[in-house]
């Protein structure tokens, strides 16, 4: 069974402060995936929540997102100084069945950096197992490359283009996006309209107009 899954930390707060955070979690899971038998497929690690595509040898999901969530929690808690629950409620957990869908979380899982504006590529953001999964960058031992590629295609290096291909395609609605963002920049500076007025025309909020501009 595969599994997409994720964690939010509490109230939408950090759970990576820094560089260190990540390390630890990515050892954590090492242990995790060790002893759980698991297949980790895939993972991005953003500053409040995490995603991973993991492939288990039996229903012992839950078991391992306690081991995972509490072990790396304590290690958080003690390393900042700081108490109470890092992780909001449940993890939050769906059932991949089939190739398309496994491709489809494999892509939402790299792109999530792209979304939230924090890297250019999928392949830049170095908190993800992008550039692993084609091959550009060296797998950290929790994740599970060889495993993926066997549910991709017949043999690697065909699952590395595919996984390229895919990975390198633009964001569905991002090339709209971006020349809406082009038009409002153009009219902003050179036809003098201020934020409230592109938004009036637009018929937006002043907040979407930003947003857009970013």
């Amino acid at each position: 069974m595969v599994c997409h899954v994720a964690s939010r930390g509490n109230r939408k707060h950090a759970v990576f402060v820094d560089d260190r955070d990540r390390l630890n979690f990515m050892d954590v899971l090492g242990t995790v995936v060790e002893r759980m038998d698991w297949h980790v497929l895939a993972y991005c690690l953003m500053d409040n929540h995490y995603h991973l595509l993991v492939e288990l040898s039996d229903g012992n999901l839950a078991d391992g997102m306690h081991l995972l969530n509490g072990t790396y929690a304590r290690w958080f808690n003690e390393r900042h100084g700081v108490v109470g629950h890092l992780f909001e409620k449940r993890y939050w957990s769906d059932t991949v069945s089939g190739e398309d869908h496994l491709l489809s979380v494999v892509a939402y899982i790299a792109r999530n950096p792209v979304r939230a504006r924090v890297s250019e590529t999928v392949f830049e953001w170095p908190w993800s197992s992008a550039a692993a999964s084609v091959g550009d960058a060296p797998a950290p031992p929790a994740l599970a490359c060889r495993r993926l590629w066997e549910l991709v295609a017949e043999n690697p290096d065909a699952a590395r283009m595919q996984l390229t291909q895919l990975l390198d395609a633009p964001i569905p609605g991002e090339e709209v996006r971006e020349a809406v963002r082009r038009q409002l920049l153009s009219a902003h500076r050179s036809g003098g309209l201020t934020i409230r007025e592109l938004s009036d025309a637009l018929r937006v909020s002043a907040g979407t107009v930003l947003k857009l501009m970013r």
